[in-house]
């Protein structure tokens, strides 16, 4: 196979599983465990990584003297929670804002 050709069928494949959820926020990345499921190298792996950390799909994290990547976008699954942790946060902010103003004895505004 040709070299490029492989790099880009291992691009298209991790972004095509990062856009349908398939890793989880912050997952490590291992790139010799997606070289056996993509049947390819390691190289052109570690190449589509370096790609995608480009495009912010995927981070680096490091640990130790080693640089790993991450998983970065938000699966369409993962937006619901996302919006009742904000909307719970904003409840809870207006909450204690409530209460500071009852405790200062501040007349509304």
């Amino acid at each position: 196979m040709i070299p490029g050709a492989t790099f880009e069928r291992v691009h298209a494949g991790l972004r095509a599983r990062l856009h349908a959820g398939r890793f989880v926020l912050g997952e490590p990345l291992e790139p010799q465990h997606l070289a056996d499921e993509l049947n390819a190298s390691i190289t052109p792996v570690r190449d589509a990584l370096q790609r995608l950390v480009g495009e912010r799909l995927v981070g680096r994290d490091r640990a130790g003297d080693e640089l790993g990547a991450m998983a970065t976008l938000l699966a369409n699954r993962d937006w619901p929670a996302l919006r009742r942790n904000i909307a719970a946060y904003h409840k809870l902010r207006l909450k204690l804002a409530g209460e500071l103003i009852a405790a200062l004895h501040l007349p509304p505004s």
